[in-house]
């Protein structure tokens, strides 16, 4: 009968509490690695939105000579790719992709939201000149292999647009020595 009271004995608050502490370190470390992973997957996205925005800013180059909104006098180039106009609106008149993809390519997966540590916020950026065009994206992952400091690109884009976690594609005209125009955010067409 003794044997029975001791084997019915329940777990003591010690143990309990124990059992709280571990599952909460627990939960705690896997929603920290999480975070890290979805941070990762953006950073990811925005790389292959930038080589596609790329790609689709070479076939341009290749056709027309110039990049967009740096060649007004270049007379074949739509209009709507001749102003300052916003990259999204030549995109779509020149029909390169399909209007869901461009709008998907375009904006950055966290657009709008604040960049840690400054008051920018998550857009990718564009600017040309009659030559050349660079566009970058604000990575998440301080230590990304995406990440391209070079000189390069810091004449490109201009040395205060670019942060230490910016990842670029661009295409210099050879021989073009000169810099681009500070780059501008991708702006979201206006919705009515």
């Amino acid at each position: 009968m003794r044997f029975l009271q001791h084997s019915l004995r329940g777990f003591s608050l010690a143990e309990v509490l124990i059992a709280i502490v571990i599952i909460t370190i627990l939960t705690i470390g896997s929603i920290a690695v999480y975070s890290s992973q979805l941070g990762r997957a953006r950073d990811t996205e925005r790389g292959n939105d930038i080589a596609r925005i790329k790609l689709n800013l070479d076939m341009i180059v290749g056709q027309y000579g110039a990049p967009p909104n740096a060649a007004p006098k270049v007379k074949k180039m739509p209009a709507k790719c001749k102003t300052d106009t916003n990259l999204l609106e030549c995109f779509k008149e020149l029909a390169l992709s399909s209007t869901e993809d461009i709008d998907a390519m375009m904006f950055d997966p966290s657009q709008d939201n604040t960049i840690p540590g400054t008051t920018e916020t998550f857009a990718y950026k564009y600017a040309s000149n009659a030559n050349s065009y660079v566009i970058c994206a604000t990575l998440e992952n301080q230590k990304s292999a995406q990440i391209n400091a070079d000189s390069k690109a810091k004449r490109l884009t201009g040395v205060s647009t670019l942060l230490n976690n910016m990842y670029c594609e661009w295409y210099t005209a050879p021989g073009d020595t000169s810099a681009l125009p500070e780059a501008k955010p991708i702006k979201a067409p206006d919705v009515i």
